[in-house]
């Protein structure tokens, strides 16, 4: 699948089975660090890194909301789809 930036990624029907992933996303309301294991229990740790590469602007940084913003891209992608096979 890829997002509208470009960024390609492994549609994984078991992601979003994931108890932890559930955790984390709970936490996230209360404590938005916890965007970063989102991440990684979305993509695993290469698509993770992979993203960050992705977002890496020309002064080297990587953007916080872009990650987000592709993060919260993904996870609509995935809901998509899973709504299309129920």
């Amino acid at each position: 699948m890829k997002t509208k930036s470009g960024f390609e990624f492994e549609k994984s029907p078991e992601a979003l089975d994931n108890w932890e992933l559930l955790e984390d996303l709970v936490d996230l309301e209360t404590n938005s660090a916890k965007i970063v294991p989102v991440c990684r229990r979305l993509l695993g740790a290469e698509g993770a890194s992979r993203l960050k590469e992705h977002c890496r602007g020309e002064d080297g940084k990587v953007s916080a909301s872009a990650m987000q913003e592709e993060i919260m891209e993904i996870f609509s992608l995935l809901g998509e789809e899973n709504d299309e096979k129920n």
